[in-house]
């Protein structure tokens, strides 16, 4: 979709424009382009002026903190409205193209893989699938849920999106927890260690099994073997993040 919508057009789509990524950052987060005839054709129907209709698939990073986030103007930053935005504004049509959200808070896999044909829209083309911080150490569960997905008999194109779950150390114990806590304070800018708490690796930063790093790395596998386009937000600024860039 980078050759039809340029970085002019999307600071112009929604007031968070600010914290989109240069041209470098996005080329490194695009970590498996995967096999593209299934998006070609979805390009050739937006060039064609047709509208075309998304499903989003994922836990609470696609669905939003609850079921009422997933609608309405509280659900603009979503990463997925987000791209409907986009793509209406380069490729409008009348009604604008269908977006559909069939995100669930608080699931994984293991969960949508029983269900995910009533979570997609019925005429969907394109599937964006967001799982990277509840794999929960079920990759079989995403492969399984994966091989549903290219199975479907409207053979959507489908793109894999990694979120990315930052880590921070806590001062009063060593250990890592998620970015956001507010339980205690913490200054990211300033801290060296926080930036050496990320990571790409199985390892982290103490020597100690990065689980969320491994789903990350399973489903990334899982995408190289079928050819499955990913964009990882990991593999897209773990590098900066750590080099204060």
């Amino acid at each position: 979709m980078g050759t039809l919508i340029d970085d002019a057009m999307l600071r112009s789509v929604w007031p968070q424009a600010h914290t989109l990524l240069n041209s470098s950052l996005v080329a490194s987060g695009i970590e498996h382009a995967g096999i593209d005839a299934p998006l070609s054709c979805l390009r050739a129907a937006l060039l064609a002026g047709r509208r075309v209709s998304m499903s989003a698939v994922g836990g609470s990073i696609t669905a939003g903190s609850s079921y009422a986030a997933g609608s309405g103007s509280a659900a603009d930053f979503l990463y997925h409205r987000k791209v409907a935005f986009a793509l209406n504004k380069r490729f409008p049509v009348a009604g604008g193209h269908a977006h559909h959200n069939g995100g669930v808070p608080g699931t994984g896999p293991t969960y949508m893989e029983h269900c995910v044909h009533d979570h997609l829209a019925a005429d969907v083309e394109l599937v964006l699938l967001e799982y990277a911080v509840n794999t929960d150490r079920s990759p079989a569960s995403f492969e399984r849920l994966l091989r549903k997905l290219l199975s479907h008999p409207r053979a959507p194109a489908l793109i894999v999106v990694n979120a990315h779950r930052w880590r921070a150390i806590r001062p009063h114990d060593g250990r890592t927890d998620k970015c956001w806590s507010r339980k205690w304070p913490l200054d990211m800018a300033r801290n060296r260690t926080q930036w050496a708490a990320q990571t790409m690796g199985k390892i982290n930063h103490v020597g100690k099994p990065d689980n969320l790093a491994a789903d990350e790395d399973e489903i990334a596998a899982l995408c190289r073997h079928y050819d499955v386009p990913l964009v990882s937000m990991r593999a897209a600024l773990v590098g900066a993040v750590r080099a204060r860039a």
